[in-house]
């Protein structure tokens, strides 16, 4: 959520992105602290890979 209350001086500044003003911190570096949320995204990720393969 820290993103979306961020958002007005996010627009007026733009300097990196809204995740990156939001939380202090890139994305990639986020996940990296966060294990629980690199498990997700990585789960979210081979689903997300499987569906495709199986539109093939």
């Amino acid at each position: 959520m820290a993103p979306w209350h961020s958002l007005s001086t996010w627009l007026q500044q733009s300097d990196g992105t809204i995740f990156e003003h939001g939380n202090g911190k890139n994305f990639w570096d986020f996940l990296v602290d966060e294990p629980k949320h690199i498990h997700l995204f990585n789960e979210a990720m081979a689903n997300d890979s499987q569906l495709i393969a199986k539109s093939f």
